[in-house]
């Protein structure tokens, strides 16, 4: 097994992005052969978050593939974020999960390319932004968000809300035109956060967090489709109702007064909506005549219905006389 200290020197002075990645796989190995030894794994993972150059090199290759010197690695975020995910692993005492994530959320780069003053949540919201990142780094990009939060909340979120546009990057993946498995650890990473935080509860209502939310769940077909995803969204629609938010949503949006009685109109459950399933109006009419039978009702005679029909897109002025 190779030492930790080779391979911080073998990734600070990477010639290609295959020998990079490689060292990262190899990082990532020592550190999952250590799990069972806590002790021995909290050495090691100090040792890696203390020794800065693996500090600019993993936060540089998680914003944008590359090393310091440029050299750029395939798959260099998705690389990055897993070695830190394996931080966290489920298995390991919990002080030392949440030591090791106030070392890492402390971790700072100073006078750095990237930007001053910088640390690891900037540079994954950086990733999730990119929309040509692939999907399963931008994921990685999230759920390790999340794993940051459930241990260190506080110095999260008061990191989140100070960095430019942070807290709106998430609220901006909340979209049917994002990839699913992006948005959907998005809306469960803002559910936790929103539990907790008014402050968050608030932002994330004033960045059109309902409206976003309700267009998902039309997206999913809405209650009709038994969807995971719409039980998510309206869970966290539920939790941003709480206290203010809730006065706010009233007050401002349209979500009361149109979007919930469109979501919870039965007519729009599958077994009544024909035309979803691309029939046409006078097929609707038929299988009205038909229930109508099943009734004992007379079906209303066609010229009888076109004159109603007629009738009842006339203007209210023109029909008194």
């Amino acid at each position: 097994m190779t030492s930790l200290p080779l391979l911080l020197d073998r990734l600070a002075n990477a010639s290609d992005g295959s020998d990079a990645r490689d060292t990262l796989t190899a990082m990532d190995d020592l550190l999952t052969d250590l799990i069972k030894t806590p002790t021995k794994f909290n050495n090691v993972a100090n040792e890696l978050l203390g020794d800065y150059s693996f500090i600019e090199n993993s936060f540089s290759l998680i914003t944008n593939g590359t090393l310091v010197s440029n050299v750029n690695v395939n798959e260099g975020e998705s690389a990055a974020a897993t070695l830190f995910i394996t931080l966290f692993t489920h298995s390991l005492p919990l002080y030392t999960r949440t030591s090791l994530a106030a070392t890492l959320l402390a971790a700072t780069l100073y006078n750095n390319p990237l930007k001053r003053d910088r640390n690891i949540i900037p540079c994954l919201l950086d990733l999730l932004a990119n929309d040509n990142a692939d999907t399963y780094s931008r994921t990685l990009a999230v759920q390790l968000l999340t794993t940051l939060h459930s241990l260190k909340s506080a110095d999260f979120e008061s990191t989140l809300i100070a960095t430019p546009s942070g807290l709106n990057t998430l609220t901006d993946l909340l979209a049917t035109d994002v990839d699913e498995s992006v948005r959907n650890e998005v809306v469960l990473l803002l559910t936790e956060m929103s539990t907790i935080s008014p402050s968050v509860r608030k932002l994330v209502t004033f960045s059109e967090g309902f409206d976003r939310l309700f267009e998902i769940i039309k997206a999913e077909d809405g209650l009709t489709g038994g969807s995971i995803v719409v039980q998510d969204c309206l869970n966290l629609a539920k939790v941003l109702a709480r206290e203010d938010g809730g006065t706010f949503l009233f007050q401002s949006q349209a979500i009361p007064t149109v979007l919930l009685p469109e979501l919870l109109d039965v007519s729009k459950g599958q077994e009544f909506v024909y035309r979803r399933n691309g029939r046409t109006e006078s097929q609707d009419r038929e299988d009205d005549d038909h229930i109508a039978e099943l009734l004992g009702k007379t079906p209303t005679p066609k010229n009888m219905r076109a004159t109603a029909d007629q009738a009842s897109l006339t203007p209210p002025e023109e029909k008194v006389r």
